[in-house]
């Protein structure tokens, strides 16, 4: 290979990396952990990701299912969820939070596409500087 692609590997890949991450990131309809692994949470007097307070599980295509390891925190996660911007619509149900996701409609579809060109663009213009 040659030594400038050698070189730069690395940081290829991590772009290609971020690319997947913020692709997986995207609200398709169906329940993916990815969503909401990220939201920071107000615990402890410090800021925590979701995926390090509790575990996150897909019960089936449209439901996932957070349940935090420190039942006290069920609160703070579902107002940092609420308030993450996401449109997401957490549900308490008793010391476990329930996220129903909702069908796709033609406008929310129209979005998804909208916001994936912009970050297949963003990913696109990254490679082009490392180039």
């Amino acid at each position: 290979m040659h030594v400038i692609l050698t070189d730069k590997k690395p940081i290829f890949d991590s772009a290609v990396e971020h690319l997947q991450k913020e692709l997986g990131a995207l609200r398709t309809g169906r329940a993916t952990p990815a969503l909401v692994e990220d939201i920071v949470v107000n615990a402890y007097d410090t800021m925590m990701e979701i995926k390090g307070l509790a575990s996150i599980q897909t019960s089936d295509a449209r439901t996932l299912v957070i349940e935090p390891w420190d039942k006290s925190l069920t609160k703070n996660i579902e107002k940092a969820i609420r308030d993450a911007g996401t449109g997401l619509n957490p549900l308490v149900d008793g010391t476990s939070i329930r996220i129903i996701m909702s069908s796709m409609t033609e406008d929310n579809r129209k979005q998804m596409v909208k916001k994936m060109k912009e970050i297949i663009e963003e990913a696109k213009i990254a490679v082009r500087q490392i180039r």
